[in-house]
Parts: structure tokens; sequence; C-alpha cells
């Protein structure tokens, strides 16, 4: 496919060779083409910065939302954590009630019970520390906008 017929000076480019394999005449012709391109320098300065606002404003969406992601996390680690303690309140009450062999079997699923409970807390201050971490990315990302603002 021949690009300078799509070009308004078709004169500027260099003639191809006829005797060159196809795949490299477009090579040629693709190479000749980004060699004979004007820039301006202002306008990409100017796109560069917008480039740099959108992707810091997409960033700072994706970080709003993995804080709410976070958010979420924590509140079923907490439901499920007050439902696990239920469940334990619960067997401890039966306790009282059972043969030796069923208090052996109580006991070992209260301890079992008592792990998911510290392991909920564990996910729950893990999540806390990364939405709070969200956040300082946020503010940080906030601060970049705005000195790429002031340039």
């Amino acid at each position: 496919m021949d690009i300078r017929k799509f070009t308004k000076d078709p004169s500027e480019y260099e003639e191809e060779k006829p005797d060159k394999d196809t795949s490299i005449k477009l090579a040629y012709t693709i190479f000749t083409d980004q060699r004979k391109t004007k820039e301006n320098d202002e306008l990409l300065a100017k796109d560069k910065q917008s480039h740099e606002k959108d992707f810091i404003e997409r960033d700072k969406k994706d970080w709003k939302e993995k804080i709410t992601n976070y958010g979420k996390a924590i509140k079923l680690e907490e439901e499920n954590a007050k439902q696990v303690d239920q469940k334990m309140k619960e067997l401890q009450e039966e306790l009282k009630y059972q043969t030796k062999a069923e208090k052996m079997e109580t006991q070992s699923k209260i301890s079992a019970l008592g792990s998911k409970i510290k392991e909920s807390g564990k996910n729950i201050k893990l999540f806390k520390t990364k939405q709070k971490n969200a956040q300082d990315k946020i503010k940080k990302l906030e601060k970049k906008e705005q000195e790429i603002h002031k340039n």
C-alpha cells in the first residue's frame, strides 16, 4: 500500500525502488514517512500534560474503587466474626449439658472458631492498612496533579 496517496504533498517522499521485496518496501515507506514528519514541540508538551492529568484521574478513580472494596471487605469480615462469635457462645452454653466425649468435640470446635475470629481480626487490620495506604496514594496523586497544573 502506498502511504503517499494519503498525504498532501507526495513529492516530499523518496521513490521506492521496484526491485525490493514488498515487506521491505513497506518498512522503507514507513520509516521515510516518520523522518519527514514535522513536529510541533508546544503541541506535544500540552498533550503530555493533558495525558498525565488523564492518567492521574484514572489512577485516582482506581484507588477510590479499591478503597470502597476494602470497606466492603472490612464489613464482611466484621459480620463473619460476629456470626462466628455467636456460634462460639452457643457451643459454650451447650457444654453444660454434654458428656465428656461430646465436650471434647465441642471444645475443639470452639477453639477452631476462636482461630477463625483471630484470622478475621487480622484480615480487618490488613484491609484497614491497605485502605489507609490507598488514601495516602490518592493524596499523593492529587499533589502530583497540582504540580502538573502549575507548570
